[in-house]
């Protein structure tokens, strides 16, 4: 495997015309992505999350916002999905003049990403504003949004309007052709080509301050959290255009895959703790904790319901309240995964509520406009499903916690 590097300048750029979005080759395999954001003070860490959520917000792709304490490399370079402030970057160069900030990631042979790190330049004077740069202090926001559109596979962009142009500019938010970017990665079709890596290292995707035992716990939930999703999506492709999936043949092999890779995570994790020397709270088999997951998310996809197959503008309707269910599943989860080494029963809260009103907001928007072509939702209420999801994830939670 060998690392991909790309920066970010700072320059002034007049807007041009065109949707000619640009890609890197390089994507991650389930369309969600850790960033540990827990390195800097809790002012930086907002606005990493921030910039993480209006990227989940806008397109396919989920960031898992984690507030364990990772740096974006150690010592030897070794990506570990984190951001900082520092001189250096993960190969230990020094920034150039005009250098804000570098984004790297480790893709396999054929693109996936396996880790990533975002580094800043702390030779900077960072603040937090919109609108036109200033002169003497950079805006983290577009930056920070800018390094986690590189991390989810977007390249620079200057050919159009983009927060992914190559230099800072006055445009500070995601622009349709960042989400066309985004789309077309994460959309239905099929990955990117993946391009010619240059640079050489390993992964280590273990978090700075989790214990062995939290360690395990974090992956147990993570593992639980894909699934969650990955499930109901495949249900929610599926519910969008029955005709293409005769019989449901390709939504049954999806939440196979989704279920075995849950499998396989839930074992390695207690693998990886054995092998640290500690254990895993709950050290159940795989095999008996998986119905956990996929009875709920079948409750949730069963609720939603798959719409009249002759009238695709409710397929549609039912396909993103469906899809925004999913998210919401995994958002739940990294709520408890962040309390594992947080334990701060208030933040908690807040996450999860955070979380059903992105849930709640973005469904209803898909509801209303479903409404103004005259299809109505008949579905279970959203505060239902929401709910449906609340409790898989405490459930699972108390499921493998000491």
């Amino acid at each position: 495997m060998q690392r991909l590097f790309v920066a970010l300048c700072i320059a002034c750029l007049f807007p041009l015309q065109a949707t000619s979005f640009s890609l890197t080759g390089s994507y991650w395999e389930d369309g969600s992505a850790r960033i540990y954001v827990g390195r800097e003070n809790i002012f930086w860490q907002i606005k990493m999350r921030e910039a993480a959520e209006d990227w989940n917000d806008h397109g396919e792709f989920d960031f898992r916002v984690s507030h364990v304490s990772n740096p974006p490399c150690d010592e030897e370079g070794f990506l570990l999905n984190g951001f900082e402030f520092r001189e250096v970057d993960c190969s230990q160069t020094l920034f150039g003049d005009f250098v804000l900030a570098v984004a790297e990631w480790l893709p396999d042979e054929e693109g996936r990403i396996q880790q990533a790190g975002i580094t800043f330049n702390s030779n900077f004077e960072w603040g937090s504003y919109s609108g036109p740069v200033h002169e003497e202090i950079v805006d983290f926001n577009r930056v920070a949004i800018h390094e986690l559109g590189h991390m989810l596979g977007l390249g620079h962009e200057d050919t159009a309007p983009s927060i992914m142009s190559s230099v800072i500019s006055d445009g500070n938010d995601i622009t349709s052709d960042d989400i066309a970017g985004v789309d077309a990665i994460y959309g239905d079709g099929p990955p990117p080509d993946p391009t010619d890596p240059t640079d050489p290292t390993d992964p280590d995707p273990t978090p700075g301050t989790a214990t062995v035992e939290q360690k395990c716990q974090i992956d147990q939930l993570s593992s639980a959290a894909t699934y969650c999703k990955k499930h109901i999506k495949c249900e929610a492709k599926y519910v969008k255009d029955p005709s293409k999936d005769p019989g449901g043949a390709g939504r049954d092999a999806c939440q196979a895959k989704s279920r075995a890779d849950f499998l396989a995570n839930w074992n390695d994790a207690i693998g990886n703790a054995s092998a640290a020397a500690g254990n895993c709270a709950n050290q159940d088999s795989s095999a008996t904790v998986d119905a956990v997951v996929d009875l709920a998310s079948l409750a949730i996809e069963t609720g939603i319901g798959g719409g009249d197959p002759l009238n695709p503008t409710d397929r549609k309707m039912r396909q993103k309240v469906m899809k925004k269910a999913g998210s919401m599943c995994d958002k739940d989860f990294a709520a408890y995964e962040t309390n594992v080494t947080q334990q701060d029963v208030v933040k908690l809260a807040n996450d999860l509520a955070n979380a059903r009103a992105k849930f709640l907001n973005s469904a209803n928007k898909a509801i209303l406009k479903a409404a103004s072509s005259g299809v109505a939702y008949n579905g279970d209420p959203l505060d239902t499903v929401a709910d449906q999801s609340e409790q898989l994830a405490s459930d699972f939670g108390a499921l493998v916690a000491p």
